[in-house]
């Protein structure tokens, strides 16, 4: 995760608001939803790189499957280690400081599952570090890579009134700012398939995360709870017709690794 540790100094609080609010909760649930097939079983080796805090972490340990999460920033660790400590789960995550050259070398090429939610569009190099990603994963093993999509980013930038200049600089294919202050790549999502096969992995299925909810900046404690999960699946749905799936704020990739 090069250069991770700067470009997210400082963003923890950001990120835990967006968590509580309801773009945040359509990510987490429909990214969930995509896993179900992979997650329900037997229990897992899981990498979880760029973890923050230990959202998608705590919910894969209470599947019962093992989760080292690897995460650089250190208000995010902090925010990990206090949700692990609070579902009493201290024994089957762990946290390591840092990013995925920390990993232990008797470990890489040993998960069933690495998951990166979020990471490779913060990175200098994403062909690198979706190299990495799975490098760490074992033969046969899958990835579970979810990250910002061009094209409904570019719909947002449009519906925010952004400036000449900076849709100018997004159509060039070049980092913008976005709603936590830092600047982050959008990827095609032929893009992502791409880069992926490049690694060894055969991208299975994907998806889009927030096709038509983007800008739905309530507070999930403001909406009715079963109106929000009428909405959740709903977007579970949309995001997997082909029609306008690469409109998602968010593509969610699932590959194998070459066995």
């Amino acid at each position: 995760m090069p250069s991770s540790e700067k470009v997210f100094a400082g963003a923890a609080e950001r990120f835990a608001e967006y968590a509580h609010d309801v773009r945040g909760h359509v990510r987490y649930e429909v990214t969930h939803r995509n896993l179900q097939e992979l997650v329900h079983g037997e229990s897992l080796r899981i990498a979880d790189i760029g973890g923050g805090a230990a959202i998608d972490a705590v919910w894969l340990a209470n599947l019962g499957h093992q989760v080292l999460l690897v995460e650089p920033e250190e208000g995010q660790q902090a925010k990990a280690r206090k949700r692990i400590d609070e579902n009493g789960l201290a024994d089957v995550v762990k946290v390591i400081e840092g990013t995925t050259a920390d990993i232990p070398s008797d470990q890489v090429g040993e998960f069933d599952l690495v998951l990166s939610h979020g990471v490779a569009m913060y990175t200098p190099d994403p062909k690198v570090f979706i190299e990495e990603l799975v490098r760490l994963t074992k033969p046969g093993g899958h990835i579970s890579l979810l990250e910002k999509g061009y094209h409904g980013a570019l719909a947002r930038l449009f519906q925010q009134n952004a400036s000449v200049e900076t849709i100018q600089k997004f159509q060039a294919h070049k980092p913008v700012g976005n709603n936590v202050g830092k600047e982050r790549k959008a990827f095609l999502p032929e893009e992502l398939e791409s880069l992926l096969q490049q690694a060894g992995a055969k991208v299975l299925r994907w998806s889009g995360v927030r096709v038509f909810s983007d800008q739905d900046d309530r507070r999930t404690n403001m909406v009715n709870p079963e109106v929000l999960e009428m909405l959740v699946a709903a977007e579970y749905e949309q995001g997997k017709n082909p029609g306008i799936r690469a409109l998602g704020q968010m593509l969610h990739f699932i590959a194998r690794k070459s066995a």
